[in-house]
């Protein structure tokens, strides 16, 4: 019997895709879907290679359709085809850190639909610890302390990144839960119907998944296609949140277009008007209220500068 199906869209980084692949127990309970999302023709024979070599019992080569492209249509495909009663997604970049399997498999009959996993993340070129995972890491330290009403709703809504999460495959096929096909932020949507359809979860301080971080791999922060395709993405987020949590649960989660609106300074001031024109007129909200809280907004404002200047080497531009 398939226990687990560990989904990963590809996309020209099979030396990468190696490493994480290296990282999975040859096990005949995972089942291994890789999804190709058109890559080059030299990293298709690469990855034919690979298909070739490989001794992992269960695993299978896939393509994204013809007429799609991105990580979110390919994460399609492989939950089309996974049979595990749990799922795992990674990234073809990522990898999973050492006997996550042990973990994991300690809530294959638990009472649950996902566990949230304290993730790590790294600085290829340095070796040094990465800024990545931060944010989902100190979600999950949040709940472990409070286990709060606010706490719970951060992990349901604000931690919108598919890996770490052991997730019950029923959950995602019976609430028909799928990946958007954008170029980015794919997984935004899912993460939040997910967050809304689970009815029960587990949260652990057992660390799985390690994100990784590449001088060049954010191209799409910096392209203005990317940051609209993002900003739309946003909207559809925000009302789905106003129109499936009460006001006071909608309050608690703090969804503001302001990280958007500042980030919109860097393609200019008629980019800053036009995004603020469409979040007035779709009704989103600009600014927290936690902004009129000076020792707030200038922690806040130190750390954006911070992150910019600490992950500017990681940028790539394009038009």
């Amino acid at each position: 019997m398939i226990r687990l199906s560990i989904i990963i869209p590809h996309y020209n980084s099979t030396e990468t895709l190696l490493r994480l692949l290296g990282t999975v127990p040859n096990k005949e309970e995972i089942q291994i879907l890789v999804i190709d999302d058109h890559s080059k023709k030299e990293e298709k024979e690469k990855l034919i290679n690979i298909k070739d070599a490989s001794t992992h019992k269960n695993i299978q080569f896939l393509e994204n359709d013809a007429d799609k492209k991105g990580a979110g249509s390919a994460r399609n495909v492989g939950l089309e085809k996974a049979t595990g009663e749990w799922v795992l997604f990674a990234d073809s970049d990522d990898f999973f850190v050492d006997s996550f399997y042990e973990a994991v498999e300690e809530y294959f009959n638990a009472n649950v639909d996902v566990v949230f996993f304290k993730p790590t993340s790294i600085e290829l070129d340095t070796g040094n610890v990465s800024n990545r995972h931060i944010r989902f890491a100190e979600a999950i330290d949040d709940y472990y302390d409070s286990k709060s009403k606010k706490s719970d709703l951060m992990l349901r809504y604000k931690i919108v990144v598919p890996w770490s999460k052991l997730i019950r495959r029923s959950v995602i096929e019976e609430n028909e839960i799928s990946f958007e096909n954008v170029i980015v932020s794919n997984d935004v949507m899912f993460s939040a119907k997910l967050g809304f359809h689970i009815e029960n979860f587990d949260v652990s301080n057992d660390t799985i998944y390690c994100v990784t971080r590449s001088r060049g791999s954010l191209v799409t922060s910096l392209n203005e296609k990317a940051f609209d395709t993002r900003v739309g993405v946003f909207i559809r987020y925000y009302h789905f949140l106003q129109d499936h949590l009460s006001k006071e649960e909608f309050n608690s989660v703090d969804v503001t277009g302001q990280g958007y609106v500042y980030n919109s300074t860097k393609y200019g001031y008629k980019k800053l008007y036009n995004v603020c024109r469409t979040f007035n007129k779709n009704k989103v909200r600009l600014v927290s209220t936690k902004i009129i809280n000076p020792i707030w907004f200038l922690k806040n404002v130190a750390f954006v500068r911070h992150h910019r200047k600490k992950t500017k080497r990681f940028y790539k531009k394009v038009q």
